[in-house]
């Protein structure tokens, strides 16, 4: 499933844009411009598409950990982080930002 998604260091205010790579019941890979080191506890949140979503869009808002960060090989590749999801909440109501 590869979706666009909001994330940023959890407490923090300011929200930066990255791409879902695939997800799991356990994790979440996601290219990102701007990446945090292991560790770091993170937010995120995208919206399930409509045929995941049982016929409406809904939000997936998730808290996690990093576990990994892929750097790029070449300059024009971007970064990726690998993230343990630890919670997650799904809202039928509120689409993402």
């Amino acid at each position: 499933m590869q979706v666009p998604l909001h994330y940023r260091e959890a407490g923090t205010k300011d929200w930066h844009e990255g791409r879902m790579e695939n997800i799991s019941t356990s994790g979440v890979l996601f290219r990102a411009p701007k990446v945090f080191d292991p560790h770091t506890p993170m937010e995120f949140t995208y919206v399930l598409p409509v045929e995941v979503g049982g016929g409406k869009g809904a939000t997936v808002d998730c808290g996690g950990q990093i576990v990994r960060t892929i750097l790029p090989t070449a300059t024009d590749e971007t970064s990726s982080m690998a993230v343990k999801i630890l919670y997650y909440h799904l809202n039928r109501e509120r689409q993402a930002m």
